[in-house]
């Protein structure tokens, strides 16, 4: 750069008044700017190897509803300087988490904006790399955005996967994290995540959206059709952003519900009560039971230790044998059960160990102190002893019934 280009670069820069910052990571730093009062604006500063002067010089003339208008890229002496057009409106994240699973058909009418915008990058050779709810805004009339191009990269051929892994767990390609070069078959990956996300009102866990997508009335070729797109290996999904939505096309039209109503509103959840998320209150009844279980419960806590072993060895068992036959009773909904019961198992196993950690040493300790039972008449120097054994016994019975409940879901070809 030249004496001249500097100067007329940090002029334009300083004329941006920066109103908030609204992310800043290494080697980026994201600002909400106004110009002579004028506007919103979002002004991007990339150093290091996020300095992409190419893949913003295409952007310049990419033009797309879906996508912030490129204002202005200009380079200052140790960073690259982008300013784009600020799109008002709430992230997809925010509506999802505040309005609960979208309907298909509402679903749907924001991926065709979504997928319109990935398909323009595409065809300029750029792969956006971070699809995902926070990334995209629904503004007021209900049209989607797709934003944050901080970690997009131009393909290259040459290059035989990214030298820089970047992306959101869950969302980005399996290819993002350094198995091969990324390239529009990996935003398909996050698109159908985003899909799935609408859809859900979940993130993706261990296995991804599957049991979720389980409990949700989603019709069964949308869900085939989010699985083929997620795929670990890209020539199995969809070839393009474009081909994704004429397939989602498809399958709504095929399942019959392209014609159903397009209100906005939660997609509804056969047989199962969904509570909002973070929902941890429980219902009148549920109370009242645990009221009337507490006596029970105390009373087993009381019990001698082969008692309480007794107890929850014939718990797992009966455990097992419930849902073994549960598999058995119903081989054709296995395929949507599954996720649900995989998720339950876990945590019920994560549940008993817990409890069985805090209130059996509990007692142990409380027996101890108060000199009861079979800590009666032993001197200062057994009663530790007596106590670390008996403590040491119970955590090592809750590992271990946690551990079975963990093998019983393997067994059962959950995991």
């Amino acid at each position: 750069m030249d004496e001249g280009e500097v100067l007329h670069a940090l002029v334009l820069d300083d004329a941006y008044k920066v109103e908030r910052v609204l992310s800043e990571r290494e080697g980026l730093r994201t600002e909400l700017v106004t110009l002579g009062g004028a506007g919103l604006f979002v002004r991007k500063y990339f150093a290091g190897g996020l300095a992409a002067p190419g893949l913003w010089g295409t952007l310049l003339g990419v033009d797309e509803p879906g996508l912030p208008r490129v204002e202005t890229v200009y380079r200052l002496p140790d960073r690259l300087a982008v300013v784009l057009e600020y799109v008002d409106g709430e992230s997809l994240e925010g509506l999802v988490t505040r309005e609960g699973p979208l309907s298909l058909p509402r679903a749907v009418r924001l991926m065709d904006g979504i997928c319109s915008a990935a398909q323009a990058l595409h065809e300029h050779g750029i792969i956006h790399r971070d699809i995902t709810p926070k990334n995209v805004i629904v503004d007021g009339g209900g049209c989607a955005h797709l934003i944050d191009l901080g970690i997009a990269r131009l393909r290259s051929d040459e290059a035989g996967r990214d030298t820089t892994l970047l992306g959101t767990w869950g969302f980005a390609a399996p290819e993002q994290f350094g198995f091969a070069q990324t390239d529009a078959r990996s935003d398909v990956y996050s698109l159908a995540s985003v899909l799935a996300y609408m859809l859900t009102a979940t993130w993706p866990g261990e296995r991804g959206f599957d049991p979720a997508l389980g409990l949700a009335a989603v019709p069964g070729e949308v869900v085939g059709l989010i699985g083929r797109a997620r795929s670990l290996e890209p020539s199995a999904r969809p070839q393009s952003a474009a081909e994704l939505m004429a397939e989602l096309r498809s399958c709504v039209e095929g399942s019959g519900t392209a014609g159903q109503d397009d209100r906005e509103g939660p997609a509804a959840v056969p047989a199962v009560e969904l509570r909002p998320k973070g929902d941890r209150s429980l219902a009148p009844h549920s109370l009242h039971v645990w009221m009337e279980l507490a006596p029970t419960v105390l009373a087993l806590l009381r019990a001698p230790r082969s008692v309480r072993k007794t107890v929850a060895l014939v718990f797992a068992v009966v455990l097992l044998v419930v849902f073994a036959a549960g598999l058995l009773g119903m081989p054709e909904q296995v395929g949507r059960q599954v996720g649900i019961a995989q998720e339950s198992l876990a945590a019920i196993s994560y549940l008993v160990l817990m409890a069985w950690w805090i209130l059996l040493p509990s007692y142990e300790l409380a027996c101890a102190v108060a000199g009861v039972g079979e800590y009666a008449g032993l001197d200062r120097g057994a009663l530790p002893r007596r106590l670390l054994l008996r403590v040491a016994e119970e955590l090592f019975a809750g590992f271990a019934i946690m551990l079975a409940l963990q093998i019983l879901a393997q067994a059962a070809g959950l995991v």
